[in-house]
């Protein structure tokens, strides 16, 4: 179906749409200082050692208040919310002065009254943030991380490597 109207006329015709946005702004963690396990340590504890963590180089993590992570997840909705409004219909959102689009977040969902057409550029918008977000957590991950030292049936040391790859 083709509409002819004005522009006013069309924004006047907005619908109310719930997207779930938890997966983009959920916190993909990053251990650049993966920790390493000590075999023979392990070995030992098999047969009544120290009872020490098999990890070396492991470094005390800084615990994050449950209220620095609250904080940095509004920051992830803020900066989404931000690239949805600079990127749909700058001048229509009424944050920026328009009186065609409003936007809230509710427990990982955005809630957006805006017009038809402006709905299916946000989920054209979402679709591709959700791609580059997939191809992210799929990519090669660091040398530290792509060759580990484990022990074969035979208790003999083994290498191996693990490398995933960006797929489309």
């Amino acid at each position: 179906m083709i509409t002819v109207a004005s522009d006013e006329s069309l924004r006047k015709q907005r619908l109310l749409v719930i997207y779930d946005i938890k997966d983009l702004i959920f916190n993909i963690p990053n251990f650049p200082e993966v920790p390493q396990i000590d075999l023979n340590s392990v070995l030992q504890q098999s047969k009544g050692g120290s009872g020490q963590s098999p990890f070396t180089n492991t470094q005390t993590n800084q615990q994050r208040t449950p209220q620095q992570i609250e904080q940095e997840r509004q920051d992830r909705v803020r900066r989404l919310v931000e690239i949805i409004q600079a990127n749909v219909d700058f001048e229509g959102w009424r944050d920026n002065g328009g009186d065609t689009g409003t936007l809230q977040e509710l427990n990982g969902s955005l809630i957006i009254t805006n017009t038809p057409k402006n709905h299916r550029e946000v989920v054209g918008l979402l679709s591709k943030l959700r791609e580059i977000r997939n191809l992210q957590i799929m990519s090669k991950p660091s040398s530290s991380w792509s060759t580990r030292t484990g022990s074969n049936r035979s208790g003999s040391m083994s290498t191996w490597s693990s490398t995933p790859t960006a797929t489309r």
